[in-house]
């Protein structure tokens, strides 16, 4: 068993296995690693407020590594020291990316509703094969579309050749 003053290493990360029941490994200054039955390792920081234990979620190991575990715990003890909460803060975090999201995704919906141009000068529309040079037996296509010409017979020819 490690000595609870020790800090955590990656090695001892890596080599944690799931058991029946979940365990932490706590590394120092309120962060751990919760390892779930599942196999998960999520890092979460205890911190206490107003008298009360609270537990803030960082992460999951190996998506969030040790090092910046560390850096995202300092950063909550950090506003901790200012008198904040770290949990309301990050709660606050997610409803402002929520709402720019939402913004986002209006602000693109309303340019779906934008009328398009027909061609590529939209002051003139090409409605018939003339336009665009064509013999009259050939219908226009549509724009970027490739063109369909017909192309005469390459058989032999009247000279007898081909």
């Amino acid at each position: 068993m490690r000595d609870p003053q020790m800090s955590l290493s990656d090695a001892a990360i890596r080599s944690a296995k799931s058991k029946s029941a979940e365990y932490k490994l706590f590394d120092e200054g309120g962060l751990f690693l919760l390892i779930k039955p599942s196999g998960s390792k999520l890092w979460r920081f205890k911190y206490r407020i107003n008298g009360k234990e609270m537990a803030l979620a960082l992460g999951s190991y190996p998506a969030t590594g040790l090092k910046d575990a560390r850096k995202a715990r300092d950063d909550a003890k950090e506003l901790l020291e200012k008198g904040g909460d770290p949990s309301a803060e990050k709660k606050r975090q997610a409803v402002a990316a929520s709402i720019a999201a939402a913004n986002r995704a209006q602000s693109v919906d309303q340019l779906r509703h934008l009328p398009q141009p027909t061609s590529l000068f939209p002051d003139q529309r090409l409605t018939d094969a003339k336009h665009i040079g064509l013999p009259d037996c050939v219908e226009t296509p549509p724009l970027f579309a490739p063109l369909q010409i017909p192309i005469p017979h390459r058989g032999k020819g009247q000279d007898g050749k081909g």
